[in-house]
């Protein structure tokens, strides 16, 4: 796989850390000589680029459909179904590596802690179909809604529901009206490359509002350091930022936020894959390296 890769000119990764585990990689499994603080990867006959290039999201597109009609309808929708003080977003593809279970776990252990939120918050939890034939899948599928329907049953009151489940694909439409309800997006990978729905969180909140609850162990943390990171295998850490994101004072949750969204707007998609095609372009044209071997 490794020397497959590198008939590619340019690799590119969502993070450095990535970028520098392929070039150790190259070197220590495949004894090529590797240049980390240029990043290239020295073949007999070629030079491979090596770099971090960490994707984003079309930003204008999702600030745009803030005002779409479908969009507030859905909104508004959301607003009148699940009406309680703070909704917590979960989206995700339901994959192992997302970390459901856990976060149920730690939702569920935030409950336990926290009985004076009873009735004031919801997890509403979209969970995508993924790879539905697989029986490892189908397991987690099970897993995932034996626990929804435990914290339902253990903590259900008076009409209120802890989790509102969703096992379902949605449009963008759809899923920046929930967006847009949330008030704290709750994202726990245990492994992700990147998270692309942290992004879109952040991007679609024009007045700062919202928290964003982002596991260390996914890509997006490297950018986005002023989200509230979580260690994703560490339910009770999980429930100890669900508490500090509902109570979290308005000064400081604008300050995290507009952090947050000045770095999502300043890498967008468009701008990723320009770095992206000038960096190809680079690695193209420059021939020196080709001959400049390093430890």
């Amino acid at each position: 796989m490794l020397r497959g890769m590198l008939g590619a000119d340019l690799i590119g990764f969502h993070t450095p850390g990535y970028a520098l585990n392929f070039l150790d990689c190259c070197r220590d499994l495949l004894g090529l000589r590797v240049d980390r603080g240029r990043g290239c990867v020295f073949n007999s006959s070629s030079t491979t680029r090596v770099g971090a290039y960490p994707i984003g999201v079309p930003v204008d597109y999702f600030q745009g459909l803030r005002s779409d009609p479908k969009v507030r309808r859905r909104l508004a929708r959301i607003n009148r179904t699940v009406k309680v003080d703070r909704i917590i977003l979960g989206v995700d593809r339901l994959d192992y590596t997302k970390g459901l279970p856990k976060r149920l776990r730690g939702y569920e252990r935030f409950l336990e802690q926290n009985p004076q939120y009873h009735k004031r918050v919801t997890l509403v939890q979209i969970a995508v179909p993924s790879r539905t034939r697989v029986p490892e899948y189908r397991a987690l599928t099970r897993q995932v809604e034996e626990l929804v329907a435990h914290i339902v049953t253990r903590f259900s009151i008076e009409g209120w529901l802890p989790i509102r489940y969703i096992y379902k694909q949605y449009d963008p439409e759809v899923l920046v009206a929930y967006y847009l309800a949330a008030d704290i997006a709750l994202v726990t990978p245990i492994a992700d490359g990147m998270n692309l729905v942290a992004k879109e969180f952040v991007a679609t909140r024009s007045r700062d509002d919202g928290v964003l609850i982002l596991s260390e162990l996914a890509g997006a943390a490297v950018e986005l350091k002023d989200a509230l990171l979580v260690n994703p295998y560490d339910i009770d850490q999980i429930a100890l930022q669900l508490k500090y994101a509902v109570e979290i004072d308005e000064s400081e949750r604008r300050r995290r936020m507009r952090a947050l969204r000045t770095i999502v707007e300043e890498n967008t998609l468009t701008k990723w894959s320009q770095a992206f095609l000038d960096a190809l372009q680079a690695a193209n044209s420059d021939a020196t390296g080709t001959s400049q071997p390093s430890a």
